[in-house]
């Protein structure tokens, strides 16, 4: 878990690294030193604000000297270097190995550079003959090549992923996406969502079933990849939606919706807020944009007095 959550604090810091995509180097004094074969000096690294532990690493020439021939910008390698230090005593072999299984699958350099950044580990994964089976076990997931290659691009971390929990999770996520462009909605999910790779399925599949059968939301007409629902905890769902039912704000519909389209719209439920609305926002933004009559104060205070109500009902339960 410690490595997912430090795969969202990198993600962030990389957007500056670019692919150099066959252009020659600008002419910086670092560029120069390293176009020249020369081992960058002191200074120049200093000027980068880099670490005295990269200043210092025995493998720097060669490593400069490897990844230059590999086309990968030298403002780039030292990016990485301060943003996941580990990657400083990857030899140069590693780290050529590494460069080759992974773009060999079509993944550019700039998607070769966020990998390895964002997850180190990829260097076991080549040394250990790992990764062309993990990529084998992501192309059953029949997301389509390019989807997969964007998903994974921007979540390496997926790789290590086995294949009996692909086979599990992957079915269920799609089954609560619209059909049209599934694979793709799939993709935006596990982005917004990518703890859904990990947290217990027992517990993915309890949110499924309280949104769909006790908010009764249509999961065909509601976008599930456009939300941030499955980073909440169910208790955190349930509270927000029982606060709106008891305030009036939400009507849950009944189980069976008849009529045309223009009678369904004049419901009540038909203006329940959307999930994302209820769910992707923090407390203050949710009173204001969905409960405006009401304040943070009261849902913390209901936030305190539904739990007490789970907890006395779940003890009664043990006592029957």
């Amino acid at each position: 878990m410690a490595g997912i959550r430090k795969g969202y604090a990198v993600f962030t810091k990389l957007n500056g690294i670019s692919s150099p995509c066959g252009k020659r180097w600008m002419c910086s004094s670092s560029n120069t030193e390293i176009a020249s074969g020369n081992t960058p000096s002191v200074a120049v690294f200093e000027n980068l604000s880099t670490s005295k532990e990269l200043i210092n690493n025995s493998n720097l020439s060669s490593l400069t000297e490897i990844t230059s021939k590999l086309g990968i910008r030298f403002e780039n390698l030292v990016t990485c270097f301060k943003i996941s230090p580990e990657l400083c005593s990857k030899t140069p072999t590693a780290w050529e190995n590494c460069y080759k299984e992974i773009t060999a699958y079509g993944f550019s350099k700039k998607s070769f550079m966020r990998m390895v950044t964002i997850y180190p580990a990829l260097f076991k994964m080549v040394e250990n003959k790992e990764f062309v089976p993990a990529m084998e076990n992501w192309m059953h997931c029949d997301l389509g090549y390019d989807n997969m290659m964007v998903l994974l691009a921007t979540q390496p971390q997926f790789l290590a992923v086995d294949r009996k929990e692909l086979e599990e999770r992957i079915p269920l996520l799609k089954s609560i996406l619209k059909k049209k462009k599934r694979e793709w909605y799939l993709v935006k999910l596990l982005r917004n969502c990518p703890l859904l790779m990990y947290q217990d399925l027992r517990d993915v599949r309890a949110k499924i079933d309280y949104i769909e059968q006790i908010m009764k939301i249509d999961f065909k007409k509601e976008n599930m990849a456009k939300c941030h629902t499955f980073n909440r905890s169910l208790d955190e769902i349930q509270t927000r939606h029982i606060f709106l039912e008891r305030a009036g704000i939400y009507i849950r519909p009944p189980r069976t919706v008849k009529g045309t389209k223009l009678q369904q719209a004049q419901q009540p439920w038909s203006k329940n807020p959307f999930l994302f609305k209820i769910t992707d926002t923090t407390s203050e933004n949710f009173i204001s944009k969905v409960a405006p009559e009401l304040s943070v104060e009261e849902l913390d205070v209901f936030r305190e007095m539904y739990k007490e109500e789970i907890n006395e009902d779940s003890g009664s339960d043990s006592d029957d």
